[in-house]
């Protein structure tokens, strides 16, 4: 479990400073990419309010982290095979509930990370993490913010925690859980329709294929969970040892 003093938000809007804006492009979706001996020239369409830009960019090196489907159409037309085969990669949809509760109304201790719902009880929240007891700043002094998951592989239909009758069950059954008095109060809801890749069986065969078209076009840098590393920690790791690499490689 881990988290930013001030949210996860400070990684980006650090890595924006960073990089400096006027090197972001926003709103901005890759359409196409034309692989050259020495690197790719970028097929890009801005969209601004109504109106749409083309633009095109010529670079060394082009690092792909988009989800598994969008960056299967961009291989394409260079190896229809490994397409296919990383379009076929599963995702679980994830629902996530933000619920703050008066202190005083929960009898509940709330002396641990969170909670886990196992499968066999058959409903549709996974789980919750307590998270004004593992990160500051999260709740006032007199409330708890708790963070409710639902869907997942195991409910795919039941994920989308925008429907009211889902986000009253989720609310009734934390009332019972944490000894609450009353139910909480929704603060925020998410809904991720891919927010876990499953990697099937035999996906080793995937990471290998990734790598020999990487080798066989050089500018091209697979880099997303639905490859390996699903967690913050691996994906800030992976980061690293891609941009050392990358570094070396351009020198």
């Amino acid at each position: 479990m881990i988290s930013l003093d001030g949210g996860l938000s400070i990684l980006t809007e650090r890595l924006a400073q960073e990089i400096g804006p006027s090197k972001i492009r926003l709103n901005t979706k890759l359409e196409r990419m034309d692989l050259g001996v020495d690197g790719a020239v970028l097929s890009l369409v801005t969209t601004d309010d109504s109106n749409q830009v083309v633009s095109q960019v010529a670079v060394r090196k082009v690092v792909l982290t988009q989800s598994a489907d969008m960056q299967s159409g961009l291989i394409a037309p260079y190896d229809l095979k490994l397409s296919e085969r990383i379009n076929s990669i599963p995702y679980s949809p994830l629902g996530a509930l933000y619920i703050s509760f008066d202190k005083n109304s929960v009898s509940h201790p709330l002396d641990g990370f969170g909670f886990l719902v196992p499968p066999k009880f058959g409903v549709p929240l996974l789980g919750g993490i307590f998270s004004s007891q593992l990160f500051a700043h999260r709740a006032p002094p007199d409330k708890y913010l708790v963070t409710a998951f639902v869907g997942g592989a195991c409910f795919p239909d039941q994920a989308d925690i925008r429907d009211e009758g889902l986000t009253s069950f989720v609310l009734e059954h934390l009332r019972s859980l944490l000894q609450a008095k009353h139910t909480g109060t929704v603060v925020d809801r998410m809904f991720y329709p891919k927010a876990i890749p499953n990697y099937p069986q035999g996906h080793y065969k995937t990471v290998e294929a990734l790598r020999d078209f990487e080798i066989k076009h050089t500018a091209v840098k697979f880099f997303a969970n639905w490859r390996e590393g699903i967690s913050v920690p691996d994906r800030i790791r992976l980061a690293n040892i891609l941009a050392i690499e990358i570094v070396m490689e351009l020198s």
